[in-house]
């Protein structure tokens, strides 16, 4: 089944005067149903969705509500398609490979030259869909665990008997420490092919414990720690100061 869906965000003035705020975006209480289509979710389905759902929100007009006889309300409407994944990310910028960066381009082979990724030029409708908190905590901590991986080779690529043999290794042994010294099961698969045990709780438990989860992989604690903050502030409900929150 593929969905689509509206969540409001906030409802302001004219004058930026803030009315009403979704005080919980991401909870299915404020999720309203637009489409449900019964098949399997594909890059073709995607781009369709996306470009019906672009039209429709083009021809959207203001909402006038009579109040009185002399109090008349207009409400603009301000749609932005924000809450997405990397896949669907992926489909509507035309990348066939999930592994090739959405917003520059980047390969896998080219990721580890910060200072070539850096000149890469970022088109202005690439990042016209915001930073997605769609699972945003799991595949952070994913990220980290992947990192943690392939420490002892240093390549993001695993390729060869002996690399493979390395990545399991590590793989067990941080498994074997996160129940150990947290009690969660990371990255283990689910009876029937369900996904992995990777979930929300799990992601934040292991930010929360950002010191004990950089001694188990290897890595530096303050990295885990202002990744936390990033997403914290992510998945702030409140305003926040861009120029301040940078320093």
């Amino acid at each position: 089944m593929f969905l689509a869906s509206m969540v409001p965000l906030r409802l302001r003035t004219e004058d930026g005067r803030v009315i009403w705020a979704n005080p919980k975006p991401n909870s299915t209480f404020f999720c309203r149903p637009i489409s449900f289509i019964f098949e399997k979710e594909s890059k073709e389905l995607t781009t369709a969705t996306y470009v019906q759902l672009q039209q429709e929100v083009e021809s959207l007009t203001p909402s006038v509500v009579q109040l009185t006889n002399d109090v008349t309300i207009s409400v603009r409407h301000e749609m932005t398609l924000t809450m997405i994944d990397g896949k669907v990310h992926n489909a509507i910028q035309g990348i066939r490979s999930q592994q090739v960066c959405s917003i520059c381009r980047a390969k896998p082979t080219e990721m580890n030259n910060i200072d070539r990724v850096l000149a890469r030029p970022i088109a202005g409708d690439r990042t016209q869909h915001g930073i997605s908190t769609l699972h945003c905590w799991i595949r952070s901590m994913e990220m980290f665990l992947h990192i943690a991986y392939r420490l002892p080779f240093c390549e993001w690529q695993v390729r060869g008997e002996e690399k493979q043999r390395i990545v399991k290794e590590q793989k067990q042994r941080i498994q074997t420490e996160f129940r150990q010294r947290l009690g969660l099961l990371i990255d283990q698969p689910l009876p029937g092919g369900a996904g992995t045990t990777n979930d929300g709780n799990s992601a934040r438990r292991f930010f929360l414990e950002h010191e004990t989860s950089a001694d188990i992989l290897g890595l530096d604690s303050t990295l885990i720690r202002r990744f936390s903050y990033l997403l914290r502030a992510a998945f702030s409900n409140f305003h926040l100061d861009e120029e301040r929150f940078g320093v």
